[in-house]
């Protein structure tokens, strides 16, 4: 009785796995662990996504393999420069820009060094309203951070935030933090697909922390103005937080807009 049941599992479990297709998809101008993320979300959980040189090794179902197969074919792009200018308004005249790459007070900087244009912040006013705007070089995929609040404290709201969002081991030294967003762009068809997920940098070491459960992920035209404010005010409570401290500052409503030329 025992050998029939472990044969029915053998075959059950045959059969399961006769469900997955198998492919090693080759890469012709990304490397694998670039994609590596997109893919493992699209594959259900009985399949499974790895890397092997300038390869990625998928198992899935053929449902789910035509739509691996689809994805890498759309990232699977020529990387191309992208033009980003992000604009910054103060209700308030007088607001200066600081040498450190900062519009107004928000600081941009890039993941990783790359040329930059435009380097000098451009200021304009026309009456109660001043506009900074600042230019930046990346490359189709990469990603840049905004800094909105260049050192927070921790109070009753952050700890409960950190309670919900953070393990215990992520939470040491935390009494003072920047925090602001990690915004990804890649070109998508015709169009720019925006991604943009809370971070908070530890002070005492410079380590990043990235809420990627709490992303927003947004397409617009090339050209089109984004505002962050819009799309991550209620979104959820840690980007609210990060936004209302930004806000509160002044006390008036300031818009933190991007593009993508």
């Amino acid at each position: 009785m025992r050998s029939l049941l472990i044969s029915i599992y053998l075959v059950s479990f045959s059969l399961q796995a006769a469900e997955l297709d198998f492919r090693m998809i080759p890469l012709q101008h990304r490397f694998p662990q670039d994609i590596l993320l997109a893919i493992q979300q699209v594959v259900g959980p009985e399949g499974s996504v790895s890397t092997m040189d300038y390869h990625l090794v998928v198992r899935a179902t053929p449902e789910d393999m035509a739509v691996v197969e689809a994805l890498v074919e759309r990232l699977d792009a020529i990387q191309r420069n992208m033009y980003i200018t992000i604009s910054h308004e103060e209700h308030s005249p007088g607001m200066g820009v600081t040498e450190n790459d900062t519009v107004n007070d928000v600081d941009v900087s890039q993941v990783a060094e790359k040329d930059e244009i435009g380097s000098a912040p451009i200021e304009s006013h026309s009456m109660d309203i001043h506009k900074s705007e600042r230019f930046l070089t990346v490359q189709d995929g990469e990603q840049i951070f905004i800094c909105v609040n260049e050192q927070t404290t921790l109070n009753p709201q952050w700890e409960e935030l950190m309670t919900q969002y953070l393990t215990e081991e992520q939470t040491v030294a935390l009494d003072k933090f920047a925090t602001g967003f990690a915004v990804r762009f890649r070109y998508i068809g015709n169009e720019i697909e925006v991604e943009v997920t809370p971070r908070i940098v530890r002070q005492y070491d410079d380590h990043d922390i990235d809420f990627e459960h709490l992303s927003s992920v947004v397409r617009v035209g090339r050209g089109q103005w984004l505002d962050i404010n819009a799309v991550m005010w209620n979104h959820d409570q840690m980007s609210r937080e990060i936004l209302f401290q930004h806000q509160y500052a002044e006390s008036r409503n300031k818009p933190l807009q991007i593009k993508v030329d």
